[in-house]
């Protein structure tokens, strides 16, 4: 079994490096690894007690360790040699009698000389330190301002409106909590009034037709609003529909009772609406809903005749196969050659010529139109 050597451990003298070295090796020389100078190895090992000073010639500052107190170290900058002192060893403990000196006591003389007199005696004894007398501070009795009695009665007085200050309190907080319920309840009542009342009702079914809103438009009709209602403006929700060509909306109204063939104040029909803003499925729903298609407006005007000056063929034939009169006249104001404005009776088929679409022209001749130009 392989034994293993205990090293010796210690440093440079030089440059502080810290080396090891094998117990054989005690009192000779061992080179440096960091330095390359050769430096003796000590019978013991050191400590890490470190010297620290500074070189007299140019200010560096130099690190020795305690193997090199009472010789000679070497600047690392200037290269001087500096003597080290010895390091001591710790001072000794003081003598008993010494203690008792610095102690202070009263029986305290010196060991030497034995007191023969009164005078002797007093010379030898030690002196006594003074110490400082504690100032006594005033009982707190002297801070005490007695209250004289005239200053008592407006604080005796003031208790019970002291007592009163917390009912006080009270009630306005509960007089403030009232007011707060009563003004709730009547922001509630009024909004419960408004949503319930038919106007309201009505308005807001105006507006969710018009803008295609189909689940507000169940949900009012469901509140209690008037499918039928013309307010604030003399139209149903279904002329609003089916001039927008709202489908669902058009169907959701019909199956709760709105009037197919209600008029508005210019004597317009939603069939009449959905004809002129050229929406055919809305036309097309409303035929097969049994609407009339010969209703005409407070003018006259048909929706045949409004189809046919559009040129909108789908719509013409839809009509025409709702069973639209085709010779039903219309009174519309012409000027011929320069003349006077006079009035004439027109049919669609003339409607159709005079906007030059020849294609519903042709269906409506073969349907039976006339033409009313030529006669006055």
């Amino acid at each position: 079994m392989a034994t293993v050597k205990e090293r010796i451990r210690f440093y440079c003298g030089h440059c502080g490096k810290r080396l090891k070295a094998e117990p054989d090796k005690v009192g000779r020389s061992s080179r440096c690894t960091k330095c390359g100078k050769p430096v003796p190895v000590p019978r013991k090992q050191l400590g890490r007690t470190q010297i620290r000073l500074y070189c007299p010639v140019c200010g560096a500052r130099i690190r020795a360790f305690a193997d090199r107190s009472g010789k000679g170290v070497k600047c690392t900058r200037c290269g001087e040699n500096i003597r080290l002192a010895k390091i001591r060893g710790p001072k000794k403990p003081k003598s008993k009698g010494s203690l008792q000196r610095e102690s202070g006591s009263k029986n305290t003389t010196h060991p030497k000389v034995k007191p023969k007199t009164d005078v002797d005696r007093k010379l030898i004894t030690a002196p006594k330190r003074k110490t400082r007398q504690k100032l006594e501070r005033p009982s707190p009795s002297l801070y005490v301002i007695p209250v004289p009695e005239e200053r008592e009665r407006p604080f005796a007085a003031a208790e019970p409106e002291k007592a009163a200050a917390p009912r006080r309190h009270l009630l306005l907080k509960v007089m403030f909590a009232v007011a707060i319920v009563l003004m709730a309840a009547a922001i509630v009542g009024f909004v419960v009034l408004r949503v319930t009342s038919p106007d309201w009702l009505n308005v807001r079914l105006m507006r969710a037709a018009r803008d295609g809103d189909a689940d507000a438009a169940q949900r009012l009709i469901l509140w209690g609003a008037d499918v039928n209602s013309k307010t604030p403006i003399p139209q149903t929700p279904l002329h609003w529909a089916a001039m927008n060509g709202h489908r669902k909306i058009v169907d959701i109204l019909i199956d709760h009772g709105a009037d197919i063939n209600a008029t508005d104040e210019n004597g317009k029909t939603p069939l009449f609406q959905a004809v002129s803003f050229g929406h055919w499925d809305i036309a097309q729903l409303l035929i097969y809903r049994n609407a009339n298609a010969n209703i005409p407006d407070r003018d006259g005007f048909t929706p045949l005749y409004q189809a046919a000056y559009a040129g909108s063929q789908d719509v013409v034939e839809l009509l025409v196969a709702a069973g639209a009169d085709v010779n039903a006249t219309v009174a519309v104001p012409l000027r011929e050659d320069g003349s006077k404005i006079q009035t004439k009776l027109l049919t669609a088929l003339d409607a159709a010529v005079m906007a030059g679409h020849k294609s519903v022209a042709e269906f409506l001749r073969e349907h039976g139109a006339k033409a009313r130009l030529d006669k006055r």
